[in-house]
């Protein structure tokens, strides 16, 4: 019999110090979630509007990238830095 688990990506050890969660696996169970996309609906949760809402947030996200592209990288651009900033400073 097969079981399903969760093995959800995780972020290098160096982040721990900038509060990332960093997840150890034993290969047999599942691992907490690091992150939970905007989107992602919670299985407990009941909300029949919910692909509507979806919808409507990511069509606003998409003329949002349209309109803020420069912005955007940008954003990417210093999120990188501080990573990588955080990850030189580990000793």
């Amino acid at each position: 019999m097969l079981n399903w688990i969760t093995v959800d990506a995780t972020y290098d050890p160096a982040l721990a110090s900038i509060g990332f969660v960093i997840n150890d696996w034993d290969g047999l169970t599942s691992t907490p979630l690091s992150e939970t996309a905007i989107s992602q609906k919670v299985e407990t949760e009941q909300n029949p509007d919910f692909d509507r809402a979806r919808k409507a947030f990511e069509l606003a996200l998409q003329d949002a990238n349209k309109k803020h592209q420069y912005e955007i990288d940008n954003y990417r651009i210093e999120f990188n830095r501080w990573l990588n900033e955080a990850r030189n400073n580990i000793h």
